[in-house]
């Protein structure tokens, strides 16, 4: 946050009374010639995916300096991230975080690309044969996308926090799973429609069986992933728009807020099984349905107070 100083000029009896001043901040400006205030530009990951582009909306507020954190939001399965970048514009100015929005589009990035990270050729029916390399899944794209906007803009933010709601809250808890991330800091997964839990007994998408973070090891590491599940208290229509009712999904609870309390009692029986601590919470938000704007701004307010 910027600050402004008034310095006071008078008898040095005066002047020696007054507080030492608070440090200035010692960053800068962001560089602004590629991308300032809210826009889209399109990004192309290298690698195996190279051939699937997204465009990436983004707000950068008038008052973001070198040291803004950044937020990388993913979209729910209306692929509407034009439209929730607008909708955070009025909260990422109020907390001075800059918001990316990664939008997946569905031409490129099916379900199994997007909800399932294309782990396998068919991730809801899995088989260690069909297993795709870790370098062909989707969630490589985000720390990609985040090393080529920091050095595009000067940031000084070594590190991102990730939010995602709904299709994106599901795509958010499996990256606390599977994802290469040295450089990403917090998850807040909102409003998932359904969970695959951290435990090696349930095969994928619903567990971790059959792919490959299905050890101890990966477990008690996902369960140390600073990962916040969050649903609105009023997301409970069980016909919900989207709302996935299989077997084992139905187990997990008939609505939103079952589900992320079931998802979320899972990973502490798992903590205790395991005796490995849990760097995950949850929040229920008082009076919210099943909303992008009412999530995506508790998400920005619980990241950024």
């Amino acid at each position: 946050m910027l600050h402004r100083f008034v310095v006071l000029l008078g008898f040095s009896a005066l002047t020696s009374c007054l507080p030492d001043p608070p440090p200035t901040p010692n960053d800068g400006p962001l560089d602004h010639s590629l991308y300032s205030g809210t826009g889209a530009f399109t990004f192309t990951p290298v690698g195996n995916l190279s051939d699937r582009p997204i465009t990436v909306y983004y707000h950068i507020p008038d008052s973001a300096h070198q040291s803004s954190p950044i937020a990388m939001v993913v979209h729910g399965s209306a692929r509407d991230g034009e439209y929730l970048r607008n909708a955070l514009k009025p909260e990422s100015d109020r907390r001075n975080a800059i918001i990316l929005m990664p939008n997946f589009g569905s031409a490129e990035y099916s379900n199994n690309y997007f909800l399932l990270g294309n782990l396998f050729d068919d991730g809801e029916n899995p088989s260690v044969a069909s297993q795709n390399d870790s370098t062909e899944w989707t969630y490589a794209i985000i720390e990609q996308l985040f090393i080529h906007f920091r050095a595009e803009v000067a940031s000084m933010d070594a590190r991102y926090d990730l939010v995602g709601f709904s299709g994106g809250g599901q795509f958010a808890h499996r990256f606390a799973f599977f994802a290469h991330r040295p450089q990403c800091d917090r998850i807040v997964a909102c409003s998932s429609g359904w969970y695959t839990l951290p435990d090696a007994a349930s095969t994928f998408p619903y567990g971790l069986g059959t792919t490959q973070r299905a050890s101890d090891a990966d477990v008690r590491k996902a369960l140390s992933t600073p990962l916040h599940l969050a649903v609105g208290s009023a997301d409970t229509d069980p016909n919900s728009s989207g709302l996935r009712h299989t077997a084992e999904a139905d187990a997990q609870g008939l609505n939103r807020v079952q589900r992320a309390n079931y998802a979320f009692q899972r990973a502490m029986d798992q903590s205790t099984a395991l005796n490995t601590p849990l760097a995950w919470s949850l929040h229920i938000e008082p009076g919210v349905a099943h909303s992008a704007f009412g999530m995506g701004n508790y998400a920005l307010t619980y990241l950024y107070p």
